[in-house]
């Protein structure tokens, strides 16, 4: 008979983080929904002093995997966590503060997952999604599914819910600080919805094993909807949750039920301390514990509107006030040295920063190396296009604006940017991001931005929709135009097969790097540059060897003394 397991992760101990108190009830919780629906339940918790280790959890992951009879696999977590980028989470386990293999990298355990032969596996993250600092920087993460091709001709649908988007918090209510009421804003709303007591999660399904259920879909919707309300109502703090939906069939179900139920009472505005899992405090929105669920969402409304437009004005400055030389500008550092494919790289420091040319025709993979003050140099990943002037922005943590726009002559007026391609790029950073958006399709469609490009195929690889990706590369392929090297990876092909030609030599993403190392694309090069990889977006390393940097690009290297006569 084939079985239903959930596991229940709760940390609320990790070394040099302030200690949780909603842990244990958000495990409990799930806990308590998991077995009405008739699942084994296994805990990994801290509760009684016991260390929370990846082996163990491997260890039983992979049991599961090999007796080959379990249906359904959901995996909860309430704990701390921090993200390196888009989608590369790290769940922090108990002895992470000193070892940086204790934590689980949801991405990679998401993509192994795929090969498990477990028809439906759901990850539910209670944790901050915010950037690492301190002893958390070059934190990786470790997977816990096995790298087991299991063939029984099944597709895995993998479904992720977060608390948060990235770059952001999550909290928990203390009421009066009392530990034992303590709980996740998310992970309250999450059981609610998944117990059948919000009626419009519940969907009527035909010949189900139930009369209703709850499937992931609009699951995610509700979050979407009633966690922003209930972080300001009860905390007046700012909580967007993320949902990534690949089930989308009756039998991928997360919940049976009878029957919709009631709305949940999730708590009442009270003398409540707000606890977050992960990141540092910021400012503190208006209280609008007293609203009503139509002034909340207007103003939440006008909260989002008011950011996207602050975020899209700081993105077109930034192209306006780029060189339009085509090539890559760095601003916000110094480049030391710059590694390149197809022939030597022009490199001068401009009004702007410091720009890279690359060749006359065609496309080039560089390595910059950026000069640190307070460490080891970084070398920043770079792509570069025919026809576009790109502009790279640096901060702590690696690359944190990738902006391409086409090239206009020196003595030309500094063109409007085009209004698509600062609209989805703004988008992304607020998180709001949708292949479906008319300014994102019109950026990667009509601009053939490769940005936009590379954000949209890691979209649509979140939904489980490669097939689209391909339909990507075909229209930059048909457009005459280079294809940036991560669609090929988010579209789950071998570029041997392909023929097409691509930029840059190695993936332009943190999560490339992730696809490229589940299928084994990588060869010695990819193997021997991923340790130095930085919590970044857009591919960086740190620390790397000059000789594991000159095997990515393959050959020719610009001298730190011919990067000096550019100085001059």
């Amino acid at each position: 008979m084939a079985r239903q397991v959930a596991i229940g992760i709760g940390v609320s101990r990790v070394d040099r983080l302030p200690v949780l108190q909603g842990v244990e009830s958000g495990v409990a919780d799930f806990f308590r929904w998991a077995r009405d629906q008739g699942f084994e339940v296994h805990s990994f918790t801290d509760s009684d002093g016991r260390l929370v280790t990846t082996d163990d959890l491997k260890r039983y992951v992979e049991e599961l995997v090999t007796t080959r009879d379990v249906q359904k696999l959901f995996v909860f977590f309430a704990g701390h966590g921090v993200s390196t980028d888009l989608v590369e989470d790290n769940w922090l386990l108990s002895r992470a503060g000193t070892n940086h293999d204790e934590a689980i990298s949801v991405a990679r355990s998401a993509e192994y997952a795929r090969n498990c032969g477990i028809p439906h596996v759901a990850f539910f993250g209670d944790a901050c999604r915010t950037p690492p600092v301190g002893f958390q920087l070059g934190m990786r993460g470790a997977t816990i599914f096995p790298y087991l091709a299991v063939r029984n001709g099944v597709r895995v649908r993998v479904d992720r819910f977060f608390a948060t988007r990235p770059g952001e918090r999550a909290f928990e209510q203390v009421p009066d600080d009392v530990r034992s009421e303590a709980f996740g804003i998310f992970s309250r709303l999450l059981v609610a919805a998944l117990e059948g007591r919000v009626p419009e999660v519940v969907t009527p399904i035909d010949d189900g094993k139930l009369p209703f259920a709850v499937q992931a879909h609009p699951l995610g919707e509700y979050l979407d909807e009633q966690v922003p309300r209930e972080s300001y109502r009860l905390l007046a703090v700012q909580q967007t949750p993320d949902y990534r939906a690949e089930s989308a069939w009756s039998p991928h179900v997360i919940s049976w039920l009878p029957g919709p139920g009631q709305p949940p009472a999730v708590g009442v505005p009270s003398a409540a301390r707000p606890s977050r899992r992960g990141g540092t405090t910021g400012s503190r929105p208006p209280d609008m514990s007293q609203a009503d669920d139509d002034t909340l969402s207007r103003f939440l409304e006008e909260e989002r509107g008011r950011r996207l437009d602050e975020t899209f004005d700081r993105i077109r400055n930034v192209v306006l006030g780029s060189s339009g030389l085509a090539g890559l500008t760095v601003v916000g550092g110094t480049a030391s040295r710059v590694l390149v494919t197809g022939g030597r790289a022009d490199v001068a420091e401009e009004p702007e920063g410091w720009h890279i040319a690359g060749p006359q025709h065609g496309s080039a993979t560089a390595l910059i190396e950026i000069e640190r003050a307070d460490r080891a140099s970084d070398w920043l990943a770079a792509a570069l296009f025919p026809g576009l002037s790109g502009t790279a922005v640096l901060g702590p943590h690696g690359v944190e604006q990738l902006i391409y726009s086409p090239v206009f002559a020196e003595h030309d007026t500094v063109p409007e940017p085009p209004h698509s391609i600062v609209m989805a790029l703004a988008l992304f950073e607020e998180g709001m991001f949708s292949p479906d958006d008319k300014d994102v399709q019109s950026a990667v469609f009509d601009r053939f931005d490769p940005v936009v490009a590379v954000l949209t195929a890691v979209e649509y690889a979140r939904r489980g929709r490669p097939d689209l990706v391909l339909d990507l590369i075909d229209h930059f392929v048909n457009g005459g135009r280079v294809v940036p090297y991560d669609l090929v990876l988010f579209a789950g092909q071998d570029l041997d097969d392909l023929h097409i030609p691509v930029v840059p030599d190695f993936p332009m993403t943190t999560r490339g790097w992730v696809l490229a190392e589940t299928a084994l694309v990588g060869e010695k090069a990819f193997k021997a540059a991923r340790p130095y990889l930085t919590p970044s977006l857009w591919t960086a390393f740190s620390a790397a060897p000059l000789p594991v940097m000159q095997a990515l690009v393959g050959q020719v290297e610009t001298e730190a003394g011919a990067v000096d006569h550019f100085r001059a």
